[in-house]
């Protein structure tokens, strides 16, 4: 009888993901300071168009997502005309900015923006999880993952607990960053939570926070009673996620015995800068795995495969959902696609856009969507997001290590080893996580 065991452990990732799953962010070097003027109106004429032309000619969706965007601008530029304090501008034309759908177009003035380019995400004061929000059947936050060694770990914290009141008063029907807020603070304050485990009772826990660097891991192994390899991959990766996976890959080959299957659990894998998207798809995909668009150009996204130890022609399940965000949706899609893969989970969310962003004149910045993905076959994933083949309800707080329904779907799935023992081994698959 086998049970799960390790075969490569990844160090852990350094630098928290932001809450944009930007997948491409360009920039532009810091623009000349301005000459002093008296004539206000004027520079901010400037800023303004500025903006407003760079959005109506690069801003991803050419309805604007249904904003009359000639008419936001003339209403600007007449307030402008009219006369404007420079704190009314900046509000004014951050409103016009914020007409665009959620998330996808953002202004801030260039003190903001200073204020927070030089502000250190390795590291904060608070309880040291990474976390997502529900607002279904009631509030409440989801602990993605617990970070070695944090304030969350020591007060007996777990991956997939959900906190449903923060200091005495139920978790907010806000948004994540509003509620993070509640629960971040100074080190060595104390937050009292009220939590409840899957199948558990609710209980309340008190967390001293910390100073925290934000950092996780890549956990896998083998599948119990089959020579299958399962890949939690976490919400913050670096570039060395293909590289685990290609030395598992050979060391099963190099013992003689190949792995027969792959399991790339998805479900709370988010984008950042080093998230190796074309070597993933390199080493399991070939041709062409889809096309990256914006409002001027399409760039078809081929692959040319390599097959390092088995990797073109192994099984491979993904299992995604609703924290499933950025190049991991893509991958998994393009995956999908192709028919290279079987997804199981629930659908994801779509964030998948290309976001830009411009330095304006007076040193204040635009942030916007630019670009986005389609499938092969035509499927916008910004619109769609991905659709499991296999669709399943259990949530991320509705699963533990011990017994995840939504794995034991994927070990179906990949028809390898001896069913028998391996429906005896399911509740022991992740023991040795």
């Amino acid at each position: 009888m086998r049970h799960l065991r390790w075969i490569w452990v990844v160090v852990g990732v350094s630098i928290l993901v932001a809450c944009s799953p930007d997948l491409e962010l360009e920039n532009t070097q810091e623009p000349q300071p301005i000459e002093p003027t008296p004539d206000t109106a004027s520079i901010q004429m400037q800023v303004f168009e500025e903006a407003y032309v760079t959005l109506r000619e690069n801003y991803i969706y050419e309805d604007y997502g249904g904003v009359n965007w000639a008419a936001a601008g003339e209403e600007l530029r007449n307030q402008i005309e009219l006369g404007m304090q420079n704190d009314e501008f900046y509000e004014a034309l951050a409103a016009m900015v914020g007409q665009l759908p959620d998330g996808t177009a953002s202004y801030r003035t260039r003190a903001a923006r200073i204020e927070a380019e030089i502000e250190n995400t390795d590291t904060y004061e608070g309880i040291g999880a990474f976390v997502a929000m529900r607002t279904e059947p009631k509030p409440h936050v989801i602990l993605l993952s617990v970070m070695q060694g944090s304030p969350a770990e020591a007060a007996g914290l777990r991956t997939h607990d959900a906190i449903y009141g923060i200091d005495g008063q139920p978790v907010p029907n806000e948004s994540l960053e509003v509620v993070i807020e509640s629960i971040r603070g100074p080190a060595n304050s104390d937050v009292t939570l009220e939590i409840i485990s899957p199948g558990e009772a609710q209980r309340v826990v008190k967390v001293t926070r910390g100073r925290v660097t934000a950092g996780d891991i890549i956990r896998g192994g083998l599948l119990p009673g089959s020579n299958a390899l399962y890949f939690l991959v976490p919400v913050a990766t670096d570039g060395s996620l293909a590289e685990t996976i290609v030395r598992s890959l050979q060391a099963l080959d190099e013992s003689g015995e190949p792995a027969s299957g792959l399991v790339l659990d998805l479900r709370i894998a988010q984008s950042s800068v080093d998230w190796p998207l074309f070597q993933m798809l390199t080493i399991f995909g070939d041709g062409q795995m889809g096309i990256s668009y914006a409002r001027q150009e399409q760039q078809p996204m081929v692959i040319e495969g390599q097959d390092l130890f088995g990797s073109q022609s192994i099984p491979i399940v993904i299992l995604v959902g609703p924290d499933t965000s950025g190049s991991p949706e893509i991958f998994a899609a393009a995956m999908q696609d192709s028919g290279r893969a079987i997804i199981v989970g629930m659908p994801t969310p779509g964030n998948v856009l290309g976001f830009q962003q411009l330095l304006l004149v007076d040193g204040s910045e635009l942030t916007f969507a630019r670009s986005s993905f389609k499938t092969e076959s035509g499927r916008d994933l910004a619109i769609e997001g991905v659709v499991p083949d296999i669709l399943t309800t259990a949530d991320w707080d509705q699963v533990t290590l011990e017994n995840d329904p939504v794995i034991d779907t994927a070990i179906r799935n990949l028809s390898v080893g001896d069913q028998e023992e391996e429906d005896q081994n399911l509740e022991q698959k992740i023991e040795t996580f």
